[in-house]
């Protein structure tokens, strides 16, 4: 289960750091983010973010562990943010 904890806050700065990229791009002047999203460039620098925000939280904890109690202990604090695992992401 230690490498199931290790990769969680692996992803879980992945994820901060994707967001803060998205946030930045997001910034931007339109015509700067029309142009990065119309040549397909805004992938290169948005860090994974579109693909790490579709993701469920509890889907990213089914694909690190089975371990049940393991997977309540890392997605505990989410329900602070007013949804569960399931919903949240």
């Amino acid at each position: 289960e230690t490498a199931a904890i290790d990769e969680y806050y692996k992803l879980v700065g992945k994820a901060t750091s994707a967001f803060h990229r998205a946030m930045i791009l997001k910034s931007l002047p339109r015509v700067v983010n029309q142009f990065l999203l119309r040549t397909g460039l805004y992938k290169r620098f948005d860090g994974g973010f579109h693909k790490l925000a579709s993701l469920t939280v509890q889907e990213g904890l089914d694909r690190l562990t089975d371990n049940q109690e393991l997977k309540a202990v890392l997605g505990y604090n989410w329900g602070d943010y007013g949804c569960e695992p399931n919903r949240a992401s």
